[in-house]
């Protein structure tokens, strides 16, 4: 007994210290990194889009486990899982890196990530987007001209995007007539998203866009018709909180040429209107509003020069002193239309 305490008791001392007894077992350590992706191999490449894929080790599958992708222009890799550029992992054997440089190498690196937060050795490969050889195309093109705040100038405002992801600038011309012959160069290298013109008159005017992006691809000439309206009504509508108003403009013809709805504010309501040159007939409705208290009726009015008259809501029965009675043939604007 004597002899084992004898044996025991160094030992006891050792441990007691903090330190390991020569011989005796160490524990296992629990900061082992995860296993590798093998395997790793490009899948798809394209001229925006670069796709890899790679074999997972079992470690993968574990709780709080992932796969971490990071990109690099070049061809030096990532230098930890936190620099260069993150790619969405297609969970958990592949990624996909867009939109990318046409003809420009680009590195992944690839790390799994076990869920105690210790990463797996790197793997990398190195590999290069395609030549771009596909011209932009038009994915939409819009917009509309008005009179300016002044009116002595009707402004067109348009609006295009485009499926290319590399910068893409366009050459814009204005034409009267679905042709190029005879147009007016507007923009030389327009970036997309929008521009503005200045026309000489209203109508349909024709522009034309011709798309160039980065590598020098250049897409047909396209073309939209873009209406313009040179003449304005404006007006208010005398609502309340109690009362909603509902504008309608017609024609000549009796056609509607625009409306303006939901006009109910606390005071006069304000609007602002841009037609073609002609006469218009402007009217309002006016209704209680859904939440009102008060028994008001539908009453219908139209617009003359010697006031507001009242009707019955018709379009066949507006007076004849309201047909008609705003006159835009020649002034550019009218105001103080009120019905």
């Amino acid at each position: 007994m004597r002899r084992v305490l004898a044996t025991l008791l160094p030992v006891l001392a050792l441990t007691l210290a903090g330190q390991t007894p020569s011989g005796a077992a160490v524990p296992e350590a629990t900061t082992t990194a995860p296993p590798p992706v093998s395997s790793i191999a490009v899948t798809a490449r394209y001229d925006h889009t670069l796709t890899i894929g790679w074999a997972v080790p079992a470690a993968v599958y574990t709780p709080g486990a992932s796969v971490v992708v990071r990109l690099t222009r070049g061809a030096t890799p990532a230098a930890s899982p936190t620099t260069g550029y993150a790619v969405p992992v297609t969970f958990p054997r592949s990624a996909t890196a867009r939109p990318l440089t046409s003809s420009a190498a680009y590195t992944f690196a690839v790390w799994v990530r076990d869920g105690a937060g210790h990463y797996s050795a790197r793997r990398t490969i190195t590999t290069s987007t395609l030549e771009d050889v596909t011209a932009p195309r038009l994915t939409s093109f819009g917009g509309s001209g008005h009179l300016s705040a002044d009116t002595s100038r009707i402004t067109v405002a348009a609006s295009w995007t485009t499926n290319d992801v590399e910068a893409v600038r366009a050459r814009i011309i204005r034409s009267t007539t679905p042709s190029l012959t005879g147009g007016v160069l507007v923009a030389s290298a327009a970036p997309p998203g929008g521009f503005t013109d200045t026309v000489p008159h209203e109508g349909t005017w024709y522009y034309f866009l011709r798309l160039t992006d980065a590598s020098g691809v250049s897409s047909p000439w396209l073309y939209r018709p873009l209406e313009t309206l040179g003449h304005r009504i404006r007006g208010s509508l005398g609502t309340s909180s109690y009362v909603d108003g509902f504008l309608s403009v017609y024609d000549s013809s009796g056609n509607q040429a625009g409306t303006e709805s939901s006009l109910a504010d606390d005071g006069p309501d304000s609007y602002s209107m841009d037609v073609p040159a002609g006469r218009f007939t402007v009217c309002a409705t006016y209704t209680p509003l859904p939440d009102s208290h008060f028994p008001e009726e539908v009453h219908h009015f139209c617009w003359t020069p010697a006031g507001r008259v009242e009707y019955d809501g018709t379009v066949a029965n507006i007076p004849p002193a309201a047909r008609g009675a705003v006159d835009l043939r020649v002034a550019k604007e009218v105001t103080g239309i009120n019905p």
